[in-house]
């Protein structure tokens, strides 16, 4: 019988930061890492002129943009620990303009937006299997019908916003004649 045992060390150490989740203009803080006791004294500024004592507050912004939070945490023994993290607001993403329009078999189109954080990159799909990636298109169908033109912005934080728009597509007739 073998009676050899075997130790194991299992820690943990959790990372000290600032966790939000923002909803518009309206954001909720919590700070993660810390062992607080009852008697530790804490202080939120939100970059903004507002501060906090509650533990997990939210800030209410009047205006998108960049602000440096700041968590602080003094012990009874006078042990200070602070923490500061940028967070950016945006304005939602949102279409300024998408117009197709349709000449007989060919179709140009435009799309801009506005809001959340740019660059944005552009996908078209144009319902007959063809795509393109740009703010401005042109595309030439190869037959007549009705055909769903999707498009859909991206920001550089990987919000999306989709819009499709159904059009009418009348390809004219050829007709050649070899003698």
């Amino acid at each position: 019988v073998d009676n050899s045992s075997v130790e194991v060390d299992l820690s943990y150490e959790s990372k000290l930061g600032i966790t939000s989740s923002i909803n518009d203009l309206s954001v909720v803080f919590e700070v993660n890492g810390l062992q607080l006791s009852p008697t530790d004294s804490f202080e939120w500024q939100f970059g903004n002129g507002e501060k906090s004592e509650e533990l997990n507050p939210t800030a209410n912004y009047a205006e998108y943009g960049r602000y440096l939070v700041t968590f602080s945490r003094v012990t009874e023994s006078g042990e200070k620990t602070v923490e500061s993290q940028e967070i950016m607001l945006t304005e939602p993403l949102s279409f300024n303009d998408f117009e197709v329009s349709v000449n007989e078999s060919s179709l140009t189109g435009f799309v801009t937006a506005s809001g959340g954080l740019a660059p944005y990159t552009y996908q078209w799909e144009f319902g007959d299997g063809n795509s393109s990636s740009s703010d401005t298109v042109t595309h030439n169908y190869n037959f007549s019908g009705s055909y769903a033109i999707k498009v859909t912005v991206t920001d550089s934080a990987d919000q999306m916003l989709t819009s499709t728009k159904n059009v009418s597509v009348s390809v004219p007739l050829s007709v050649s004649a070899n003698y």
